[in-house]
């Protein structure tokens, strides 16, 4: 009885696997080029229907594809971090229009005087303020 390495066979049949794969290419790409030379016009028209058709599909179809998790990302420059820096950045940016807000409020009740202006500016930071102090009493 006679040893036969399997790893031999093994190679062996790859190789008639290899060898049957490139016959079945090469024939493939001599009917596909055949075809192309018969039929010119039928192969034109068929690529100027695949661009046409990428076309459409691009104008009209692209606003359904988009997702609006993908656009809040982009609007958010701290959203490429990781979670804990993004939450540290989110909170500067709130302290300091804080900051500015109280600056602001300040100024407004240095003067003598309000106009309507300065009035309704003491209104909004007012209001920003309490919705900020809201917005803490819910955080856990």
């Amino acid at each position: 009885m006679s040893r036969k390495t399997p790893f031999k066979n093994r190679l062996i049949h790859a190789r008639a696997q290899g060898m049957a794969f490139i016959l079945y290419s090469k024939r493939g790409t001599a009917h596909i080029a055949r075809l192309l030379d018969v039929y010119p016009r039928l192969s034109y028209a068929a690529m100027l229907f695949c661009i046409a058709l990428s076309v459409v599909i691009m104008l009209f179809f692209r606003h359904n594809l988009q997702n609006p998790q993908a656009e809040k990302i982009q609007q958010e420059p701290s959203a490429g971090f990781p979670t804990g820096l993004g939450q540290l950045l989110a909170t500067g940016r709130d302290i300091k229009e804080l900051l500015e807000l109280k600056k602001k409020i300040d100024e407004l009740l240095a003067k003598d005087s309000l106009s309507a202006e300065d009035s309704l500016l003491l209104r909004q930071a007012r209001r920003k303020l309490q919705n900020t102090h809201h917005q803490i009493k819910k955080i856990p």
